[in-house]
């Protein structure tokens, strides 16, 4: 990845974080005590900041951040109770306090315990937002699903999936809309995408509504748009003005972006994706019809 990480467009690839995984990125050495015990115990390290491989400098400490302690049959996974590092880029300035199975002592390392994800949300989250990629590299070096699904997600911040490769992360679907479907989505909303799986949630990247002119414009109504849910409480896209139908009198192509404001997860996580219209039905509309077609991926790990 050419040039700063904190300056590409928003996106952080989660494997360029993966400090002591990915040979490029330094593992962080405890260097005291020089007797551990197990259970709670806290050590020393000689700094709490890595370089990545392009110049950036995180600071991947956290209680959020999962790490991989030790080596060889005494390495395993903890997560911090306590980091202190007001001033981590001083010798021996900084410690971490967790509960372990094993005595970790001077001489042990830390590594990212998530292969670099949590450290990639917690720093694109510094950055004011944006979208972390997890791809081949990640899941070769140890990511998993198990990772995806435990991550602590900061508001503003999404997951982009891309193991199975770009090409493969976009979907498209395509659904013809009758007059009557139409008219009723008030009432009677309609099925676009069904409910992605346990774990997993739909990402629509944008939809494309393309009204068919009949005779007649349509009458009444209101505002439509897809939703997570029957109901129009957690929108998935921006809305289709109540006027791109009452106002028709020929065909018409009418694009709206994908959206996904803050909303509770058990109402967004494999949650199917509906088409809908606010206000009332809509009436009239002689001879018309529809073809919605929507793009969108589905990000694993959601919880």
């Amino acid at each position: 990845m050419a040039g700063k990480l904190s300056n590409f467009a928003g996106m952080f690839n989660a494997y360029d974080f993966a400090y002591g995984v990915n040979p490029r990125v330094p593992a962080i050495q405890i260097i005291g005590p020089v007797g551990g015990a197990t259970g709670v115990q806290t050590v020393v390290l000689a700094h709490g900041y890595v370089n990545l491989s392009d110049g950036t400098i995180i600071y991947p400490l956290s209680t959020s951040a999962p790490i991989l302690v030790g080596g060889d049959s005494t390495m395993e996974t903890v997560t911090p109770s306590a980091v202190s590092n007001s001033t981590p880029t001083v010798y021996a300035s900084t410690s971490v306090t967790f509960t372990g199975t094993y005595a970790h002592s001077n001489g042990d390392s830390v590594r990212s315990g998530t292969v670099g994800l949590q450290e990639a949300l917690n720093y694109c989250a510094s950055q004011g937002g944006g979208q972390i990629i997890v791809d081949g590299r990640w899941a070769a070096a140890g990511g998993t699903n198990a990772m995806l699904a435990a991550a602590v997600i900061p508001a503003g911040v999404s997951i982009d999936d891309n193991r199975a490769g770009a090409s493969a992360s976009l979907q498209t679907v395509q659904i013809p809309l009758t007059l009557a479907q139409i008219q009723a989505a008030f009432t009677t909303p309609i099925l676009v995408i069904p409910a992605p799986g346990a774990g997993n949630l739909i990402d629509v990247i944008d939809a494309t509504m393309n009204l068919v002119f009949g005779s007649a414009a349509y009458v009444g109504g209101g505002a439509a748009q897809l939703s997570y849910g029957t109901a129009l409480t957690y929108p998935a896209t921006a809305t289709w003005a109540a006027t791109d139908y009452t106002s028709l009198a020929a065909n018409q192509e009418h694009k709206v972006a994908g959206v996904l404001a803050t909303a509770p997860s058990a109402n967004c996580v494999n949650a199917a994706i509906y088409y809908s219209n606010a206000t009332a039905v809509f009436t009239a509309g002689t001879g018309g019809s529809g073809i919605l077609t929507v793009t969108y991926r589905t990000i694993n790990g959601q919880k």
